[in-house]
Protein backbone atom coordinates (compact mmCIF):
# COMPACT_ATOMS: atom_id res chain seq x y z
CA UNK A 1 0.00 0.00 0.00
CA UNK A 2 1.74 3.20 -1.09
CA UNK A 3 1.72 6.30 1.16
CA UNK A 4 3.89 8.62 -1.98
CA UNK A 5 7.02 9.99 -1.12
CA UNK A 6 8.26 9.18 2.26
CA UNK A 7 11.89 11.20 2.43
CA UNK A 8 10.90 14.94 2.00
CA UNK A 9 9.20 15.56 5.99
CA UNK A 10 11.72 17.19 6.99
CA UNK A 11 13.37 16.26 10.49
CA UNK A 12 13.53 19.08 12.47
CA UNK A 13 15.66 16.71 14.83
CA UNK A 14 17.69 13.99 15.35
CA UNK A 15 16.80 11.27 12.67
CA UNK A 16 16.86 8.64 15.29
CA UNK A 17 13.66 8.35 16.55
CA UNK A 18 13.19 9.06 20.21
CA UNK A 19 13.73 6.18 23.07
CA UNK A 20 10.78 5.90 26.11
CA UNK A 21 11.73 4.05 29.46
CA UNK A 22 9.14 3.81 31.87
CA UNK A 23 9.96 2.34 35.63
CA UNK A 24 7.66 1.22 37.74
CA UNK A 25 5.35 3.64 36.20
CA UNK A 26 1.39 3.21 37.95
CA UNK A 27 -1.18 5.51 37.70
CA UNK A 28 -4.90 5.64 39.90
CA UNK A 29 -7.84 7.33 38.92
CA UNK A 30 -9.33 8.79 41.77
CA UNK A 31 -6.32 8.41 44.13
CA UNK A 32 -7.38 8.17 47.85
CA UNK A 33 -10.99 8.17 47.36
CA UNK A 34 -13.44 5.35 47.89
CA UNK A 35 -13.85 4.54 44.61
CA UNK A 36 -9.98 4.92 43.52
CA UNK A 37 -9.35 2.77 40.73
CA UNK A 38 -5.56 1.41 40.07
CA UNK A 39 -5.32 1.72 36.16
CA UNK A 40 -1.35 1.03 36.07
CA UNK A 41 0.20 -1.10 38.60
CA UNK A 42 4.54 -1.15 38.40
CA UNK A 43 4.84 -0.78 34.49
CA UNK A 44 8.68 -1.73 33.75
CA UNK A 45 9.40 -1.26 29.58
CA UNK A 46 11.48 0.20 27.32
CA UNK A 47 10.01 0.83 24.01
CA UNK A 48 13.54 1.05 21.71
CA UNK A 49 13.94 4.00 19.07
CA UNK A 50 12.40 2.82 15.63
CA UNK A 51 10.74 -0.24 17.21
CA UNK A 52 6.95 -0.95 16.11
CA UNK A 53 5.45 -1.85 19.71
CA UNK A 54 2.02 -3.70 19.47
CA UNK A 55 -0.21 -3.30 22.90
CA UNK A 56 -2.95 -5.67 23.54
CA UNK A 57 -4.90 -6.92 26.62
CA UNK A 58 -8.74 -6.96 27.72
CA UNK A 59 -11.12 -4.43 28.04
CA UNK A 60 -9.85 -2.00 31.72
CA UNK A 61 -6.85 -3.65 31.57
CA UNK A 62 -4.69 -0.47 31.22
CA UNK A 63 -4.15 0.35 27.46
CA UNK A 64 -5.63 3.15 27.17
CA UNK A 65 -4.32 4.90 30.38
CA UNK A 66 -0.73 3.77 29.29
CA UNK A 67 -1.04 5.50 25.81
CA UNK A 68 -2.04 8.67 27.41
CA UNK A 69 0.63 8.72 30.26
CA UNK A 70 3.37 8.30 27.07
CA UNK A 71 2.07 11.60 25.80
CA UNK A 72 1.98 13.46 29.28
CA UNK A 73 -2.11 13.64 28.59
CA UNK A 74 -2.10 11.85 31.77
CA UNK A 75 0.91 11.87 34.67
CA UNK A 76 1.69 8.36 36.27
CA UNK A 77 0.89 8.69 39.59
CA UNK A 78 4.04 6.09 40.83
CA UNK A 79 7.09 6.07 38.94
CA UNK A 80 8.47 7.41 36.40
CA UNK A 81 8.63 8.09 32.34
CA UNK A 82 12.02 8.95 30.49
CA UNK A 83 12.06 10.48 27.06
CA UNK A 84 14.72 10.71 25.26
CA UNK A 85 16.72 10.68 29.04
CA UNK A 86 14.79 13.34 29.55
CA UNK A 87 12.23 13.07 32.98
CA UNK A 88 8.69 13.96 31.93
CA UNK A 89 6.95 12.39 34.69
CA UNK A 90 5.85 15.49 36.50
CA UNK A 91 2.98 18.17 34.77
CA UNK A 92 5.74 20.95 34.34
CA UNK A 93 4.51 22.97 31.24
CA UNK A 94 7.33 23.62 29.42
CA UNK A 95 8.20 19.43 30.06
CA UNK A 96 5.14 18.91 27.93
CA UNK A 97 5.02 21.74 25.39
CA UNK A 98 8.47 19.61 24.70
CA UNK A 99 6.79 16.16 24.98
CA UNK A 100 3.76 16.22 23.04
CA UNK A 101 5.73 17.59 19.81
CA UNK A 102 7.79 14.68 19.84
CA UNK A 103 5.22 11.98 20.78
CA UNK A 104 1.89 12.00 19.21
CA UNK A 105 -1.10 10.35 19.93
CA UNK A 106 -3.76 9.28 17.97
CA UNK A 107 -7.33 8.35 19.99
CA UNK A 108 -9.66 5.92 19.27
CA UNK A 109 -12.07 7.33 17.25
CA UNK A 110 -9.76 10.39 16.51
CA UNK A 111 -12.34 12.21 13.98
CA UNK A 112 -14.22 12.65 17.29
CA UNK A 113 -11.73 15.32 17.78
CA UNK A 114 -12.39 17.32 14.58
CA UNK A 115 -13.73 20.94 14.44
CA UNK A 116 -12.20 22.77 12.07
CA UNK A 117 -14.60 24.41 9.24
CA UNK A 118 -11.78 23.08 6.83
CA UNK A 119 -9.18 19.97 6.69
CA UNK A 120 -6.38 22.19 6.28
CA UNK A 121 -7.19 24.23 8.90
CA UNK A 122 -7.97 21.37 11.35
CA UNK A 123 -4.49 19.94 10.18
CA UNK A 124 -2.87 23.37 10.48
CA UNK A 125 -4.09 23.47 14.06
CA UNK A 126 -1.07 22.01 16.02
CA UNK A 127 1.21 23.77 13.82
CA UNK A 128 0.19 26.68 14.25
CA UNK A 129 -0.10 26.88 17.82
CA UNK A 130 3.61 25.93 17.80
CA UNK A 131 4.07 29.43 16.69
CA UNK A 132 5.46 27.93 13.04
CA UNK A 133 5.07 30.61 9.98
CA UNK A 134 1.68 31.10 7.41
CA UNK A 135 4.40 28.89 4.50
CA UNK A 136 5.41 26.59 6.96
CA UNK A 137 2.35 25.92 8.29
CA UNK A 138 0.76 25.37 4.78
CA UNK A 139 4.00 22.74 4.17
CA UNK A 140 3.27 20.80 6.46
CA UNK A 141 -0.37 20.21 6.23
CA UNK A 142 0.52 19.29 2.53
CA UNK A 143 3.11 16.67 3.58
CA UNK A 144 1.06 15.55 6.29
CA UNK A 145 -1.93 15.09 3.76
CA UNK A 146 0.26 13.16 1.56
CA UNK A 147 1.33 10.94 4.15
CA UNK A 148 -2.05 9.72 5.23
CA UNK A 149 -3.01 9.80 1.06
CA UNK A 150 -4.93 12.31 0.69
CA UNK A 151 -3.18 14.55 -2.33
CA UNK A 152 -5.70 16.20 -3.54
CA UNK A 153 -5.98 19.71 -2.97
CA UNK A 154 -9.54 20.19 -3.16
CA UNK A 155 -10.15 17.81 -0.38
CA UNK A 156 -8.33 20.22 2.08
CA UNK A 157 -10.53 22.87 1.65
CA UNK A 158 -13.50 20.82 1.92
CA UNK A 159 -14.87 20.25 4.82
CA UNK A 160 -13.99 17.74 7.29
CA UNK A 161 -17.44 16.12 7.82
CA UNK A 162 -17.90 15.85 4.37
CA UNK A 163 -15.31 13.17 4.50
CA UNK A 164 -15.86 9.36 4.67
CA UNK A 165 -15.26 7.76 7.73
CA UNK A 166 -12.12 6.90 6.48
CA UNK A 167 -11.24 10.03 5.10
CA UNK A 168 -11.97 11.99 8.33
CA UNK A 169 -10.14 9.00 10.51
CA UNK A 170 -6.77 10.18 7.71
CA UNK A 171 -7.08 13.74 8.44
CA UNK A 172 -7.41 13.32 12.23
CA UNK A 173 -4.14 11.05 11.60
CA UNK A 174 -2.99 14.19 9.46
CA UNK A 175 -3.25 16.35 12.20
CA UNK A 176 -0.43 14.56 14.48
CA UNK A 177 1.88 13.88 11.92
CA UNK A 178 1.88 17.60 10.97
CA UNK A 179 3.70 18.29 14.25
CA UNK A 180 6.30 16.23 12.68
CA UNK A 181 6.23 13.49 16.52
CA UNK A 182 9.49 11.02 16.73
CA UNK A 183 6.82 8.95 18.65
CA UNK A 184 3.46 7.86 17.11
CA UNK A 185 1.07 6.65 19.86
CA UNK A 186 -2.09 4.78 18.36
CA UNK A 187 -5.18 3.73 20.17
CA UNK A 188 -6.99 1.44 18.63
CA UNK A 189 -6.86 3.47 15.06
CA UNK A 190 -9.15 0.89 12.83
CA UNK A 191 -11.90 0.38 15.31
CA UNK A 192 -15.51 0.60 13.65
CA UNK A 193 -13.96 0.71 9.73
CA UNK A 194 -14.66 -1.72 7.25
CA UNK A 195 -11.98 -4.22 6.48
CA UNK A 196 -10.88 -1.96 3.40
CA UNK A 197 -10.48 1.30 5.39
CA UNK A 198 -9.25 -0.74 8.01
CA UNK A 199 -6.35 -2.21 5.85
CA UNK A 200 -5.69 1.50 4.48
CA UNK A 201 -4.94 2.84 7.76
CA UNK A 202 -3.15 0.86 8.75
CA UNK A 203 -0.94 0.23 5.77
CA UNK A 204 -0.19 4.20 5.90
CA UNK A 205 1.11 3.46 9.41
CA UNK A 206 3.30 0.75 8.35
CA UNK A 207 4.94 2.86 5.91
CA UNK A 208 5.26 5.28 8.25
CA UNK A 209 6.92 3.25 10.58
CA UNK A 210 9.54 1.53 7.44
CA UNK A 211 10.16 4.76 5.45
CA UNK A 212 10.66 7.33 8.07
CA UNK A 213 11.98 4.95 10.97
CA UNK A 214 9.24 6.52 12.91
CA UNK A 215 8.80 4.92 16.34
CA UNK A 216 4.88 3.06 16.46
CA UNK A 217 3.15 1.97 19.62
CA UNK A 218 -0.37 0.74 18.67
CA UNK A 219 -2.96 -0.72 20.86
CA UNK A 220 -5.54 -3.10 19.05
CA UNK A 221 -7.67 -5.86 20.11
CA UNK A 222 -6.97 -7.35 16.71
CA UNK A 223 -4.44 -9.83 17.23
CA UNK A 224 -3.98 -10.51 13.19
CA UNK A 225 -3.14 -6.73 13.29
CA UNK A 226 -0.10 -7.00 15.85
CA UNK A 227 1.07 -10.08 14.51
CA UNK A 228 1.90 -8.41 10.98
CA UNK A 229 2.82 -5.25 11.99
CA UNK A 230 4.38 -5.12 15.77
CA UNK A 231 8.21 -6.30 16.08
CA UNK A 232 7.58 -6.93 19.67
CA UNK A 233 4.26 -7.30 21.50
CA UNK A 234 3.21 -6.07 25.53
CA UNK A 235 0.28 -8.15 26.79
CA UNK A 236 -1.64 -6.05 29.88
CA UNK A 237 -4.39 -7.20 32.21
CA UNK A 238 -5.17 -5.60 35.28
CA UNK A 239 -3.04 -3.04 35.12
CA UNK A 240 0.02 -5.00 34.76
CA UNK A 241 2.85 -5.73 32.13
CA UNK A 242 2.21 -10.26 32.55
CA UNK A 243 4.15 -11.11 28.86
CA UNK A 244 6.25 -9.44 26.36
CA UNK A 245 8.63 -10.25 23.43
CA UNK A 246 7.65 -11.08 19.67
CA UNK A 247 4.61 -12.25 18.24
CA UNK A 248 5.68 -16.00 17.83
CA UNK A 249 6.90 -16.18 21.49
CA UNK A 250 3.73 -14.11 23.13
CA UNK A 251 1.26 -16.24 20.45
CA UNK A 252 2.86 -19.39 21.06
CA UNK A 253 1.40 -19.26 24.66
CA UNK A 254 -2.29 -19.33 23.67
CA UNK A 255 -3.67 -21.08 26.57
CA UNK A 256 -2.42 -18.39 28.74
CA UNK A 257 -3.96 -15.30 26.56
CA UNK A 258 -7.60 -17.03 26.37
CA UNK A 259 -7.06 -17.20 30.10
CA UNK A 260 -7.02 -13.55 29.62
CA UNK A 261 -9.81 -13.57 27.69
CA UNK A 262 -7.43 -12.94 24.56
CA UNK A 263 -7.37 -14.85 21.85
CA UNK A 264 -4.44 -15.81 19.21
CA UNK A 265 -4.62 -15.45 15.11
CA UNK A 266 -6.89 -17.39 12.76
CA UNK A 267 -3.00 -18.45 11.32
CA UNK A 268 -2.30 -20.43 14.90
CA UNK A 269 -6.00 -21.47 15.93
CA UNK A 270 -5.97 -23.48 12.36
CA UNK A 271 -2.09 -25.15 13.00
CA UNK A 272 -3.38 -25.82 16.35
CA UNK A 273 -6.49 -27.37 15.19
CA UNK A 274 -4.30 -29.72 12.72
CA UNK A 275 -2.04 -30.54 15.51
CA UNK A 276 -4.76 -32.11 17.23
CA UNK A 277 -5.96 -33.32 14.58
CA UNK A 278 -2.33 -35.54 14.52
CA UNK A 279 -0.56 -33.20 11.79
CA UNK A 280 3.14 -32.73 12.31
CA UNK A 281 2.73 -28.40 11.90
CA UNK A 282 4.68 -25.52 13.23
CA UNK A 283 3.34 -24.20 16.81
CA UNK A 284 2.95 -20.50 15.23
CA UNK A 285 2.92 -19.11 11.90
CA UNK A 286 1.98 -15.58 11.51
CA UNK A 287 1.79 -15.57 7.60
CA UNK A 288 -1.15 -16.75 5.65
CA UNK A 289 1.01 -17.64 3.03
CA UNK A 290 3.33 -19.45 4.92
CA UNK A 291 0.87 -21.06 6.69
CA UNK A 292 -0.51 -22.73 3.71
CA UNK A 293 2.79 -23.57 2.50
CA UNK A 294 3.22 -25.67 5.67
CA UNK A 295 -0.10 -27.60 4.98
CA UNK A 296 0.76 -28.53 1.60
CA UNK A 297 4.21 -29.94 2.91
CA UNK A 298 2.65 -31.87 5.59
CA UNK A 299 0.01 -33.17 3.38
CA UNK A 300 2.71 -34.36 0.24
CA UNK A 301 5.14 -35.59 3.19
CA UNK A 302 2.32 -37.45 4.66
CA UNK A 303 2.54 -35.84 8.12
CA UNK A 304 -0.98 -34.31 7.49
CA UNK A 305 -4.38 -36.82 6.23
CA UNK A 306 -6.41 -33.40 5.19
CA UNK A 307 -9.21 -31.42 7.01
CA UNK A 308 -11.61 -34.15 6.67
Amino acid sequence: MCCGSMSWFPRSRSSVAMRLELQGVGHSYFRGAPQEVRALDGIDLVIEEGEFLGVIGPTGSGKSTLAQCLNGLLHPTDGRILAGGRDITGGDRKNLRWLRQRVGLVFQFPESQLFEETVEDDVGFGPRNLGLSRDETAARVERALELVGISDPGVARRSPFTLSGGQMRRVAIAGVLALDPEVLVLDEPAAGLDPAGRDEILGHVKALHEHRGLTVVLISHNMEEVARLADRLLVLAGGRAVMAGTPGEVFRRGPELRAMGLDVPATVQVLEALRHRGWTLPEVLLDVEATADAIASALQAGRGTGPC
